[in-house]
């Protein structure tokens, strides 16, 4: 039903509208029967995906700053009960001491790639933070689990 509606709303309107509101121009391609009916299904359901991990990352980083864990003093790590260090971005630039403690490395299509220090600790955190903002990036009427993985590698964070 949601495919036939979509396709009945695109050639009354020309245009395909997202959840975001992105809309694409289908004007010039009611000609090509098949592409049309394809194209007007296929770009609501991408351009809100996509929107969806934009929105995720955006929460993420936010979330990984406000939290005090995106630079992080070296000799920080060492001590048993470590408490995130916050300090300005400029003494920070000026200070080789400090790493990044969970830093976003990738995207490739609905997943993203974490790279986070090899503290159980912060390994659980970041987990836990990615399952979350990725789950309420959007609400949509059907649910959007997200499961979050850790490796060494990517196959073994799978």
């Amino acid at each position: 039903k949601w495919r036939t509606d979509n396709v009945n709303y695109v050639k009354r309107t020309g245009f395909a509208r997202s959840p975001f509101g992105y809309t694409q121009d289908f004007r010039q391609q009611v000609k090509a029967r098949e592409f049309f009916d394809n194209n007007a299904n296929n770009f609501p359901v991408q351009n809100t995906a996509g929107g969806m991990i934009k929105l995720a990352q955006a929460n993420i980083l936010r979330q990984v700053i406000e939290d005090g864990w995106f630079l992080v003093r070296r000799d920080q790590l060492d001590l048993p009960q470590y408490k995130p260090y916050k300090q300005t971005f400029l003494d920070i630039m000026q200070d080789r001491n400090y790493l990044h403690v969970v830093k976003m490395l990738l995207q490739v299509h609905d997943e993203l790639i974490m790279e986070c220090v090899d503290i159980p600790e912060i390994v659980e955190y970041t987990k836990q933070l990615i399952s979350v903002e990725m789950t309420k990036a959007a609400k949509l009427c059907i649910p959007c689990p997200a499961e979050a993985g850790s490796g060494y590698n990517w196959l073994e964070a799978k």
